[in-house]
C-alpha cells in the first residue's frame, strides 16, 4: 500500500505532537521545519499546523522575536481548527503571543491577549480552555505579580479540570497554587510539601519560574542540556541566588550569564530580576578581577 505525501505529513504532526508533549524543543523544531520542507516538495496545501508548531518550538526554547512573527501570522490565516490537535490555532497563538509579550516586558499586552485567548478557549472546548489557564492566564499573572489573579486562575485550573476527570490539570493547579504560596507568602508554613520530583518536563519549567524552592532537578537539567531556552534566564539567576552564600564568584558568573542570555532573548521581564537580585546581593560579591600589570 502506498502512503500518500498527505499521510506522510499527518504521521510527522502526530511525531511533534508525541515529542512536544515529552518537551524535547530542539527536535520539536527540526521536525517543523522537516514538515514545511515536506509540504513545499510536495506540493502540500499551507501547512498550519507546521508553522503553528514553529512558533511553539521557537518560543519555549527562548527565540521570541521569531516567534512571535510567525505566530502572528499563523493567527491570522488559520480559519479553524487542524488535524492532531483539539485546541484552534487562535487560542495556541494566542498562548504563545501573550507569554512573549510579558517577557518581553509588556505586562498589560500579555494579560489583553491572554484574556482574549482563554475567552475564545472557553467557547471551544475543555482542554483548550485548561491550556490557556495553566500556559497563559496563570503564569502571566504570576509573573507580573498579580497574586489575586494567580490564585484565582489556579483554583479556577483545578475546578475546570475536577469535574471532567483531567487529572493532569488538576494536579497542575494544586501544585501551582503551592507554588504561589512560596513566592507570595514564603514565611507562612503550609502543612503541604511542594513534590517535585514527580513533575513532567514542561510543568517542571513552568514552576522552576514561579519560586526558587519549586526548582527541580529536571529543570535545572533541561537548562543545563539545552532542551528548553525560556526559563534559561530565571534557573541562572535564582542558581546565583543561592551561590551568593557559599560561592559569591560563581554567583556573580551565573548572574552575568543569566542577563546575557535574557538579553539576547529579549526577555525584559527576566533582566528586571536578575537587576534585582544582583542589587539585593550586591554587597556580597567580590570585586572583579583586573590583571595587574607588570613594572
Amino acid at each position: 500500500m502506498t502512503i500518500s505525501a498527505a499521510d506522510t505529513h499527518t504521521e510527522m504532526a502526530m511525531q511533534w505532537c508525541a515529542t512536544f508533549t515529552e518537551a524535547d524543543y530542539p527536535r520539536c523544531r527540526q521536525i517543523a521545519y522537516d514538515m514545511v520542507e515536506q509540504a513545499t516538495r510536495e506540493r502540500l496545501d499551507e501547512p498550519i499546523f507546521a508553522y503553528k508548531s514553529i512558533a511553539q518550538s521557537l518560543h519555549f526554547l527562548g527565540e521570541h522575536a521569531e516567534a512571535k512573527r510567525v505566530a502572528e501570522r499563523v493567527r491570522r490565516e488559520a480559519k479553524g481548527f487542524i488535524p492532531c490537535t483539539s485546541v484552534h490555532p487562535y487560542v495556541s497563538m494566542g498562548i504563545v503571543l501573550a507569554r512573549i509579550a510579558c517577557l518581553t516586558g509588556d505586562g498589560q499586552e500579555a494579560v489583553e491577549i491572554a484574556a482574549d485567548t482563554l475567552a475564545r478557549s472557553r467557547r471551544d472546548n475543555l482542554i483548550a480552555n485548561c491550556h490557556a489557564i495553566a500556559l497563559a492566564c496563570a503564569p502571566i499573572a504570576i509573573w507580573t505579580d498579580d497574586e489575586q489573579a494567580a490564585r484565582s486562575y489556579a483554583f479556577e485550573l483545578m475546578e475546570e479540570a475536577g469535574g471532567d476527570g483531567l487529572n493532569y490539570w488538576r494536579n497542575w493547579g494544586r501544585r501551582l497554587l503551592r507554588a504561589i504560596d512560596l513566592r507570595f507568602n514564603p514565611h507562612e508554613v503550609n502543612e503541604e510539601p511542594l513534590e517535585v520530583d514527580s513533575l513532567d518536563a514542561i510543568e517542571a519549567d513552568h514552576l522552576a519560574t514561579v519560586d526558587g524552592r519549586a526548582i527541580s532537578e529536571l529543570a535545572l537539567r533541561r537548562v543545563a542540556e539545552g532542551t528548553v531556552g525560556w526559563t534559561k534566564p530565571e534557573v541562572l539567576r535564582t542558581q546565583a541566588s543561592t551561590a551568593i552564600w557559599f560561592d559569591p564568584a560563581a554567583a556573580r558568573r551565573l548572574l552575568a550569564e543569566a542577563r546575557a542570555t535574557a538579553l539576547e532573548q529579549g526577555a525584559i521581564a527576566w533582566v528586571k530580576r536578575i537587576d534585582e537580585t544582583a542589587a539585593q546581593h550586591g554587597g556580597r560579591f567580590p570585586p572583579p578581577h583586573h590583571p595587574t600589570l607588570g613594572p
